[in-house]
């Protein structure tokens, strides 16, 4: 399983860190990716620490849509199951 840190900084005040998991490590190496996985983290970045699982949320730059729901796409279009293995966020005025 190959795994892939994507990071997200607010004005140093937010910050997100989150591990995807794939089957193929190329898949990481797409702009496709690269653009979806900078996408969720501004996503969870924008929504802080919701009880509400990640894959129910709808969807900041598509809010029609669930997170779940661009997971699938990109895992179709790339051909690969891509998940999310862990995340992190920082709300610095909680520290």
């Amino acid at each position: 399983m190959a795994k892939f840190i994507e990071t997200y900084n607010h004005q140093n005040r937010i910050g997100v860190m989150i591990e995807f998991a794939c089957s193929d490590a190329w898949a990481f190496e797409t702009d496709e990716f690269r653009e979806f996985s900078r996408d969720i983290a501004l996503h969870i970045a924008a929504n802080g620490e919701l009880q509400e699982p990640l894959v129910t949320q709808l969807f900041l730059k598509e809010p029609s849509e669930t997170v779940g729901h661009q997971f699938k796409e990109i895992s179709n279009k790339l051909g690969v199951k891509i998940t999310i293995a862990k995340y992190e966020y920082y709300d610095a005025s909680k520290i």
